[in-house]
């Protein structure tokens, strides 16, 4: 479909700010029990990272806010975020956003780092729909750009349709990599990027988890040994010390889990 023509100009310099940003999720359908044996960097599981609600596009555009400009194509996910407008006419309005960069870094080179490399590409375009009648008719730059570009313009009615728990994009997703020695890593990435992260704390349908980077195995007191990862519990039934290979099994998941991926997590660089 051809791309929908922007409409520049000013709204009264109504600025906007995001209230939060919309966690990635995780969702652990309900599944059978079963067992495997593993190689090393072998991956037991990948599953993708999911917006709780996004607006998927059926028409393309380009939005633009002072000297930047971004293609939004047809199919492209934006995560539906909470905005606050100082335009009391957009309260009830709804608004959809494209990710944040997650790696500033790679973005610029790496020849930029900290907190200046992350004020330099945080901005993230959103469109508007003020009437919620599936067809966003403004857009506006958020967390980046002069107060003109914080401020909500009219564009040319770009048509939408929304989902719940739609993916983010095909380089989003998590997975778990036996890594040989008896331990295994929790892996996430995001926009094709691996994160680096120590430890994280998120609250699931099923209650409060922590999880570590690397998860080794527990030892119980009659001798078992298990690890506890985000899909649910593996039990250790053997290792091979000359291959190193490993061979464990998994209760049914008879309950559906959905585990929020949080922004912050321990480590000296974060998610974003």
């Amino acid at each position: 479909m051809s791309a929908a023509a922007i409409t520049c100009g000013s709204a009264g310099m109504a600025e906007t700010k995001i209230v939060a940003q919309p966690p990635r999720v995780l969702a652990f359908d309900v599944e059978p029990g079963g067992s495997k044996t593993l190689a090393k960097n072998d991956v037991l599981w990948t599953i993708p990272l999911r917006w709780p609600k996004a607006a998927i596009l059926d028409q393309s555009i380009q939005v633009a806010a002072d000297d930047r400009r971004a293609n939004l194509n047809a199919g492209d996910v934006l995560a539906q975020t909470r905005l606050q407008f100082d335009d009391a006419s957009l309260n009830e309005a709804l608004s959809f956003c494209v990710a944040r960069l997650a790696d500033p870094n790679k973005a610029t080179g790496g020849l930029i780092g900290g907190i200046l490399a992350r004020s330099l590409t945080d901005g993230q375009f959103c469109i508007i729909d003020k009437d919620k009648d599936g067809l966003a008719d403004m857009s506006v730059l958020v967390n980046a750009g002069s107060p003109a570009a914080r401020t909500p313009v009219p564009i040319a009615p770009i048509r939408y349709h929304t989902d719940m728990g739609v993916e983010v994009g095909k380089g989003d997703y998590a997975q778990l990599v036996y890594r040989g020695g008896q331990k295994f890593e929790l892996e996430f990435y995001e926009q094709g990027s691996k994160r680096r992260y120590d430890t994280f704390t998120t609250s699931t349908n099923q209650g409060r988890e922590s999880y570590t980077s690397w998860i080794r195995r527990i030892k119980k007191p009659d001798g078992s040994q298990f690890f506890v990862t985000p899909g649910g519990t593996l039990n250790l039934q053997s290792y091979d010390n000359s291959s190193g290979s490993m061979s464990v099994n998994w209760e049914p998941r008879t309950r559906f889990k959905l585990m929020p991926v949080p922004d912050e997590v321990r480590t000296s660089i974060r998610f974003y």
